[in-house]
């Protein structure tokens, strides 16, 4: 075993997992020796449709997103249609859908990378 597994020099949660069968190690070993990827959780911005009165008969559709508020460090729909570049949210799945209303605002998700390139 060319991997010295001791207890204290390691945190334990990855001490667990070492311990936890062969095989850990065997994947250890190998992205040690052939490198590896890490995966990246896509991220979201949720863009929601605004509507606005641009006349006294027409009404006009732009969007708002769901922003982080810079002074709270809370996510908050934002009150203006303007967009808020790098104040709107980057959000993971599981993040959407964990706010209150988030199976609603997951229907609204865009891919970050499919918003930039509308830009």
């Amino acid at each position: 075993n060319a991997l010295y597994i001791v207890k204290g020099h390691m945190p334990v949660a990855i001490y667990e997992w070492l311990q936890n069968n062969n095989d850990n190690q065997e994947l250890l070993a190998r992205a040690w020796m052939d490198g590896y990827e890490v995966e990246k959780e896509p991220l979201y911005y949720v863009k929601l449709p605004f509507v606005s009165q641009s006349t006294d008969f027409e009404k006009e559709t732009t969007y708002t997103y769901i922003i982080v508020n810079i002074t709270t460090d809370e996510m908050q729909p934002s009150t203006s249609n303007r967009n808020h570049g790098s104040w709107k949210a980057e959000l993971t799945e599981e993040q959407i859908k964990d706010m209150p209303g988030g199976d609603v605002y997951w229907r609204f998700a865009v891919l970050v990378e499919e918003a930039e390139g509308e830009a």
